[in-house]
Parts: C-alpha cells; sequence; structure tokens
C-alpha cells in the first residue's frame, strides 16, 4: 500500500494544484507496483477528500505501506514523478486525473447563473486563469505588468468578446480591467476579499468555488493560463474532453509565460 498525507504541516497550507499534480505521481507509482493507494486527509485545510471526489481507489495487494506526505519534500517527489510519468503513459494520466477529481454531486455550482450569462456569452468565451499573489511576487512583477502580458496574449488568439477570468487577487482583476478598457465583455466571480495570500482562502467553501471555475474553463472555446498547476489540471482536462479535436499553441512553458489552449 502507498499512503500519501496531503494535510498541512504547521502553517503550510499545500494548494490544491499542487496536491492534485503529487497525487497523481503517486497514484501512477501505485498502479506501477500493483498496490493500493490511501488519501490521509484528516488535516487536509479544505476537508476530507471523500466530500468533494469520487474518487477511485487503485486496487492490489497491501502486504507493506510505504508512506508520503505531501507537505515535506515527498510532495516535490511527487510532482516529479507526475512529470516523468505523463511523457511516458498519458494513456493512465489523463483518464485518471478526470477520475481523480471527479465532484460528487452538488459540488459544482452553475457560474452561468450566479453571473447572469445569456446565451450568447456562453456560446463563445475565453477563459484565463490569471494565478498571481505569491506568483507575481516571487517574479518580481507588478500586477499591471502581468495584465499587460496577458492581453499580449489575448491579442495573438484575435477576435473574442467575452472573457471569463479566474483569479486568486482581486487588485489584479481590476489591474487587467483597465488594460483592456471597455472593448472586452469581462466576468468574474473572485470575491474582493482574495488578495493573492493562498493561506487565507482555503475552505471548503473556497474549493467548491475552484472546482465550479475549473469546470467552466474546460467547457470555454478558448484557455489562457499562467504556468501553474490549477491551469495545468485545466489544460490537462481540456485535452481529454477533445482529444481529437484540441490544437494545441503552448505548453509547459516557465514560470509567467502563458500556455494558450484554442479549440
Amino acid at each position: 500500500m502507498i499512503k500519501v498525507k496531503i494535510g498541512r504541516k504547521g502553517s503550510v497550507h499545500p494548494g490544491f494544484g499542487h496536491i492534485v499534480m503529487a497525487l497523481l505521481g503517486f497514484s501512477h507509482l501505485a498502479h506501477l507496483k500493483k498496490v493500493s493507494l490511501l488519501i490521509e486527509d484528516e488535516e487536509w485545510s479544505y476537508g476530507r477528500w471523500e466530500e468533494f471526489f469520487d474518487a477511485p481507489q487503485l486496487s492490489g495487494k497491501a502486504s507493506s505501506i510505504e508512506f508520503y506526505d505531501c507537505t515535506m519534500k515527498d510532495g516535490d517527489y511527487g510532482l516529479s514523478l507526475w512529470k516523468r510519468y505523463i511523457k511516458e503513459d498519458s494513456e493512465f494520466y489523463l483518464p485518471y486525473l478526470c477520475d481523480l477529481i471527479k465532484p460528487k454531486p452538488g459540488v459544482i455550482t452553475d457560474i452561468t447563473e450566479e453571473l447572469a450569462l445569456d446565451s450568447e456569452f456562453k456560446s463563445d468565451y475565453l477563459s484565463i486563469h490569471l494565478r498571481l499573489g505569491d506568483k507575481v511576487q516571487q517574479h518580481g512583477m507588478s500586477l499591471e505588468i502581468a495584465a499587460l502580458k496577458l492581453k499580449d496574449e489575448i491579442d495573438k488568439i484575435g477576435n473574442t468578446r467575452n472573457i471569463f477570468v479566474m483569479t486568486d487577487d482581486y487588485r489584479g482583476l481590476l489591474a487587467f480591467q483597465n488594460v483592456l478598457n471597455d472593448r472586452i465583455n469581462i466576468v468574474s466571480n473572485c470575491p474582493e476579499n482574495y488578495l493573492g495570500d493562498p493561506q487565507r482562502i482555503r475552505s471548503a467553501d473556497n474549493l467548491k468555488l475552484l472546482l465550479s471555475e475549473i469546470n467552466f474553463a474546460v467547457h470555454s472555446k478558448y484557455f489562457i493560463g499562467t504556468a501553474s498547476a490549477v491551469s495545468l489540471i485545466i489544460y490537462s482536462l481540456r485535452r481529454l474532453k477533445n482529444k481529437n479535436g484540441n490544437k494545441i499553441l503552448g505548453h509547459s512553458l516557465p514560470a509567467y509565460d502563458f500556455l494558450r489552449d484554442v479549440t
């Protein structure tokens, strides 16, 4: 058996994307060893894994236990496994990702109703994951520069008027609206108190919001994301959904470059 702890260590709360990617790596390791996988989630800041997901348990023998802790360096080890296995065995990776984070009924809400979006918007919209907060600080970038870089990516796509923005920093949303002015219809359900501090927004309600946004982004006509774990989750689910129809324009780019996916 492979047992993976996804709870916190002290004040550290690993992000949802980090946890998912690490679990995918350990899931594939369990698959190769033909052993079972157990998620230890008693201290997970969002709640209990089974409250949100109908995740499968990999079946197999459990004669011994290998224990990994995603709040320690083991989490980076899980990510390294994922990076290796996605290249070697995408036929396992993509379907298992879909199964791993398959939401239970009632977890995802209808964003189109919450934002009162009309049929014209729903038929042709671009989704953006604008990961700011600590990522901007790490790379010495202002919110305004990040917004301008994103505008450049939108210009490459061309004619689109409807944009849905996912972001962890309401100030970044305002900066983005300022650089685009009034020529594009921009909507977001980012709360005004989201100010780029990931440790303060990890709760059950916030995970449900994130999962609803991920679902909406997966079904958009276009997607632009920063090179973060959540963007890669969206990108991967879009690959699975449109396996034979995606035109991939960018992938696995350095931090604060962008990946673009046009269906």
